[in-house]
């Protein structure tokens, strides 16, 4: 019986150990990496969510505080549609903060992507240097000085893979560098996961190995 005791007392060490190697290797490699093209960016994995503002065609219209929406909670507060009829010369809707910037919201745990299409309106018809947050579960990552083009015409493109299988988005957010009268706007809001890399499937699988060998040599005793 002691015997028996000793092993079960090994089994639960090894589980102990092997739960915080996997969390340790997991959290060193978290981090958020950027794609510039759309394509690329869904073909990194299964996009659930891809939300645009495309069916309405108007000039403004508000969707109204904490929008919720694809997965993404609008935080920022009187939230505004501007739509092809504004006379600002967007071709496309987008989602603005109506009392500029910066452009907030949450996100619904789990997704290890997010990706937007971004551009701006400005009194003066000018583009502008936009900064973007995005945080996730394990910290915050601050993506400074990105060229955003005035809406009139193609839209820029942007998203953030994280880089750890344990490690999901929880919100992100959009500021002008010019602050007042520059406002950033994005549409084709996505949300997705990645394809699992092959070495965290490979060292997930090497644990249940070493645990299920354990198990078979302890069944044999």
């Amino acid at each position: 019986m002691r015997y028996h005791d000793g092993h079960s007392e090994v089994f639960v060490r090894c589980v102990v150990v092997l739960t915080a190697f996997l969390a340790l290797a997991q959290a060193s490699l978290a981090g958020v990496a950027t794609i510039n093209s759309q394509a690329s960016f869904q073909s990194a994995g299964t996009i659930v969510y891809n939300t645009n503002w495309d069916i309405f065609t108007g000039g403004y219209l508000s969707p109204g505080d904490n929008y919720t929406v694809g997965g993404v909670t609008y935080t920022t507060g009187n939230n505004l549609l501007v739509g092809p009829a504004s006379g600002y010369g967007n071709l496309r809707t987008m989602f603005f903060y109506a009392s500029y910037t910066p452009l907030t919201g949450t996100i619904e745990p789990g997704f290890e992507m997010l990706g937007f299409s971004g551009g701006v309106l400005s009194e003066d018809g000018s583009n502008s240097l936009v900064d973007i947050f995005v945080s996730t579960n394990f910290g915050a990552y601050q993506f400074n000085g990105v060229v955003w083009p005035y809406a009139t015409g193609p839209l820029q493109f942007i998203g953030f893979v994280t880089t750890s299988p344990s490690e999901y988005f929880t919100g992100f957010a959009v500021s002008t560098q010019n602050g007042y009268n520059w406002a950033a706007g994005i549409t084709d809001v996505q949300l997705g996961n990645t394809i699992p890399e092959p070495s965290s499937t490979l060292m997930a699988g090497c644990a249940l190995l070493i645990l299920g060998a354990f198990l078979r040599r302890r069944r044999n005793i």
